[in-house]
């Protein structure tokens, strides 16, 4: 019997040996475990900061972005109404201009002298001041109008009477029934 004493010593140190080798060797585990997770949970926070720093930034420029869009919301406004009120301008002066055409033309036929006075060529540097299909509304053409007038292209001298004019002393159109 002392043999199977002995040997159950033996069985149970080896039993506990072999439960404290397999609770090391858990607890070793769960540390390796608690590791690799502590790791992760700080990669993971890492990338949270990082998500949370592009977050910011993209509010900011999502926030400059909306005021620049208000601003060029309030510019294309402001320019509509511009636009609106130089095209009613703009209506303003044809019917202006297509009235004075129509009272000019009739003026022109009233008597003799005025239909004579009417149908008198204008000087070419006149002629293109008053032509506006030529430039078609284009600024840059005023300026080579203006050039060729400074040029001397065909204005006559202060005092000299144009070619082509009606004789001086002729009444202007429109002045024809005054007594």
């Amino acid at each position: 019997m002392s043999w199977i004493r002995d040997n159950l010593k033996w069985l149970a140190v080896l039993v506990c040996s072999l439960l404290a080798a397999g609770a090391g060797f858990t607890i070793w585990q769960q540390q390796s475990d608690n590791t690799k997770l502590t790791q992760q949970l700080t990669a993971s926070n890492t990338q949270r900061d990082l998500l949370t720093g592009q977050l910011k930034t993209a509010e900011t420029t999502i926030s400059t972005q909306s005021g620049q869009i208000l601003a060029l919301v309030e510019l294309n406004r402001q320019q509509s109404a511009d636009v609106a009120a130089q095209l009613q301008r703009l209506d303003t002066i044809t019917r202006n201009a297509t009235a004075r055409a129509v009272k000019l033309e009739a003026i022109t036929h009233e008597d003799e002298a005025a239909r004579i006075w009417g149908d008198t060529r204008l000087p070419d540097s006149v002629a293109s001041l008053l032509d506006n299909t030529a430039s078609g509304g284009d600024p840059a053409s005023q300026a080579d109008r203006d050039a060729g007038l400074r040029a001397g292209s065909g204005v006559p001298d202060p005092g000299q009477s144009p070619a082509g004019q009606p004789p001086a002393g002729t009444k202007p159109a429109g002045h024809a029934r005054s007594t």
